[in-house]
């Protein structure tokens, strides 16, 4: 199936996105750059950072990614496969983050 890339694009810099014709090779240099070393940073007109590569993984994972301050980052340690409903994904990603800090989850009887 291939990788997917998650990318965080600051909204202030989309009018210099439109006249940058250089962005598509930056941002693919960026993302290549990802898979050997850390998140990149990626120029657009005069925003240095106004396009923040945060990771790349395989198609067939689901990865939760947070993203605030003008950058993003995955939650470390947690993925599943896509497979089964939004509600069970969900549920296995919270299992998955409960655990890695120590705690449990229940179901409440409603």
């Amino acid at each position: 199936m291939g990788y997917n890339t998650t990318v965080v694009i600051l909204n202030d810099a989309l009018g210099s996105l439109e006249e940058d014709d250089g962005f598509g090779k930056r941002l693919a240099a960026g993302i290549r750059a990802l898979q050997s070393s850390r998140p990149r940073d990626v120029s657009i007109g005069g925003h240095v950072n106004a396009c923040h590569v945060v990771e790349t993984h395989h198609a067939d994972q689901m990865v939760p990614i947070m993203v605030g301050s003008n950058y993003g980052w995955p939650i470390e340690g947690t993925y599943v496969s896509w497979r089964g409903s939004n509600e069970e994904i969900e549920l296995e990603l919270l299992q998955q983050l409960a655990k890695k800090h120590g705690y449990g989850l229940r179901r409440l009887k409603k």
